[in-house]
């Protein structure tokens, strides 16, 4: 019979051989928890802080914008009405409500009448036909003296009129 060979222990090999420990990693440095606790506070308030800040910044753009729309908005109304001003004040509009409305009409040459100055009077005067002069005007026309020469110029200077007389309508 065939025998087998002795088996030598394996197990007593790896104790005799010998082995290689690995050299422990180098441990790295370690923060104190508190000051671990306070840096992660203090950038999570300034994140905060920050946040608010953008918000605050879009909170004024939209602001800003709302009140330039108000302003294209009153520009375009003010165009509007300067236009309504205008197209209520021209002479076209006024001319027919007085003729329509209040029952007003042109005046015609019949009811101005030239006069030609007195030679005492050499001033230009405006008179209203048959009406009565006011008590007091004699003196009126004395303390007046420099404007009716001046009007008196004026008007012999524009055409040779020299007095002229209106009568009520």
């Amino acid at each position: 019979m065939l025998l087998a060979q002795k088996q030598e222990d394996y197990n007593n090999y790896y104790d005799t051989v010998p082995t290689i420990k690995p050299k422990p990693a180098p441990q790295a440095k370690t923060w104190p928890k508190p000051l671990m606790v306070a840096i992660v506070l203090v950038a999570f308030l300034s994140g905060l802080f920050m946040i608010s800040k953008y918000v605050q910044l879009s909170m004024l753009g939209t602001e800003i914008n709302q009140v330039k729309k108000q302003i294209d908005t009153l520009k375009n109304d003010n165009e509007r009405l300067q236009l309504e001003i205008a197209k209520l004040n021209s002479p076209e509009r006024v001319a027919v409500i007085a003729s329509t409305r209040l029952g007003m009409r042109e005046p015609n040459l019949k009811q101005f009448k030239l006069v030609t100055p007195l030679p005492e009077q050499p001033t230009a005067a405006i008179k209203l036909v048959n009406q009565p002069t006011p008590e007091g005007s004699e003196n009126l026309s004395e303390e007046m003296g420099f404007v009716r020469a001046i009007t008196h110029w004026v008007s012999h200077w524009v055409g040779g009129v020299s007095e002229v007389e209106a009568s009520p309508l």
